[in-house]
């Protein structure tokens, strides 16, 4: 090897050296998510509910790193999909049984589904570990296509901006729709059949959901099939300049 051609690589090694340190400008995305989702569930939180968004957002931090490559934001988004749809899966139980009003049985008693759905999302929305494994996979959805989209290549930024434009419509529905019923639920005391009105609406934005999930999962098998590239490095293939 000459000494010409291993000074051009000592130099792209350079170029790609990761410090260490995050990005700014995610750090600053970061705080404005911090303060943005605080504002936002402010008046429906106590101190547990202000700590797991705090630590949330701490635990996420890591993949803030220079070393997480576009490939592992979408590896780790499978599991997390995965996740998401079964815990809709089970939701979509308990929506089946409100629409239909179908009654729900012990073998002994009747009850009426609404009545039995309320017991069950009282119970899982304020249920601390719950909202800060959702929070945790929510961020690393938002942040993981963030890093992915600005540390790809051009040909694979297309992925990372369909994957966004699909997520982007089908989250903002599901927070505009579906989050605030969840809200009203956790917040009474007793239960109300008027909490549960109109819930075709929920089962719609949900199915909405599940067909979003299903139409990225290509999208995520080609860039988690695609070569492994170094963080920060936009097109490593380009030679560089002397």
């Amino acid at each position: 090897m000459g000494v010409h051609e291993l000074g051009s690589q000592e130099r792209a090694g350079l170029n790609t050296r990761s410090t260490g340190l995050p990005d700014l400008r995610l750090l600053l995305a970061w705080v404005a998510s911090l303060l943005g989702f605080g504002l936002w569930f402010w008046t429906t939180m106590d101190s547990v509910d202000r700590a797991v968004l705090f630590i949330g957002h701490v635990v996420i931090l890591p993949i803030f790193s220079e070393r997480a490559t576009p490939r592992l934001m979408a590896c780790m988004g499978s599991p997390i999909v995965g996740t998401i749809s079964g815990m809709q899966l089970i939701d979509v139980v308990f929506d089946l049984a409100i629409v239909n009003e179908r009654t729900i049985s012990d073998g002994v008693e009747s009850f009426d589904p609404r009545r039995v759905a309320y017991l069950y999302y009282h119970t899982v929305v304020t249920a601390p570990h719950v909202n800060g494994i959702l929070l945790c996979m929510v961020l690393i959805s938002i942040f993981g296509s963030i890093i992915g989209f600005g540390r790809s290549t051009p040909e694979i930024v297309q992925c990372w901006k369909k994957i966004g434009a699909v997520m982007s419509v089908s989250m903002s529905s599901y927070l505009g729709v579906v989050v605030p019923r969840y809200l009203h639920i956790r917040d009474a005391t007793v239960y109300d059949v008027s909490l549960f009105e109109n819930w075709t609406h929920v089962v719609a934005v949900r199915m909405f959901l599940f067909a979003s999930l299903l139409s990225i999962l290509p999208l995520m098998f080609e860039l988690q099939g695609s070569p492994e590239q170094a963080a920060g490095n936009h097109d490593p293939s380009k030679p560089h300049e002397e």
